[in-house]
């Protein structure tokens, strides 16, 4: 069954640069999901159910450099980073107890390269 989430909330990680640089980063505060849910029956019932993130989203940052603390002079520029859902980690918490699965978040982890960085990147769901 394939299954869109509403608005989940979008928290974006950056590596800081090397260089003595200050960095702002601003981004959509939210991001849609899709997913499908993987479900297993027995006899008696539903066992389980896996949500498996799909397709693709992109997500607009809009990055602020300046060179020192004190200085009004800052480098503004967009870029797009485009993530394939299919590649992030699930991250399972417990829910109410009702039969309710809902995916609230996705926590984007970014290298220095404005590259996802899959090994902490991780849609957050609630089962």
């Amino acid at each position: 069954m394939t299954c869109t989430s509403g608005e989940a909330d979008l928290d974006v990680t950056w590596v800081h640069p090397a260089n003595p640089v200050y960095r702002e980063v601003d981004h959509q505060k939210t991001v849609v999901v899709n997913f499908m849910l993987d479900m297993e029956f027995r006899s008696w019932g539903l066992k389980s159910i896996e949500v498996i993130p799909s397709g693709t989203v992109n997500i607009p940052l809009f990055v602020r450099d300046y060179a020192t603390v004190d200085d009004d002079n800052d480098t503004v520029r967009e870029i797009v980073v485009s993530v394939d859902l299919s590649k992030c980690k699930v991250n399972y918490t417990a829910g109410d107890g009702y039969g309710t699965v809902a995916v609230t978040g996705f926590d984007l982890h970014l290298t220095s390269e404005w590259k996802v960085d899959y090994r902490f990147s991780e849609v957050q769901v609630v089962r």
